[in-house]
């Protein structure tokens, strides 16, 4: 559903809309996933460059975005279900990570 809406929203819409970021407002720096929302409305949109300059792991998180939409659909299957579980559980973890190691270096 996020992916389709960001395929309707124009990207200088999504570039410059209001800081709707919590942390960034209140901390001063960027959250772990600070431009994934630019990333991702530009790479539904086709630019590439634009969207690893955004976030270099938003092509990582559309895709996943793209799996988990499947999730949507009446799957019986419990391996479907915990492989959607821990997909997110390492997603979320390679964000935080990748904000830590950015934010030390």
């Amino acid at each position: 559903m996020a992916l389709a809406a960001l395929a309707v929203i124009p990207v200088e819409q999504v570039l410059h809309g209001p800081l709707i970021c919590p942390f960034k407002a209140l901390m001063g720096i960027d959250c772990p996933t600070c431009g994934l929302t630019r990333s991702v409305s530009m790479l539904i949109h086709g630019d590439l460059s634009g969207s690893i300059r955004a976030h270099h792991l938003g092509l990582l998180v559309a895709g996943a975005m793209a799996i988990w939409a499947l999730d949507s659909f009446p799957i019986v299957a419990n391996a479907w279900k915990r492989f959607i579980g821990y997909s997110q559980s390492a997603v979320m973890l390679l964000l935080f990570g990748n904000w830590l190691i950015l934010k030390i270096v």
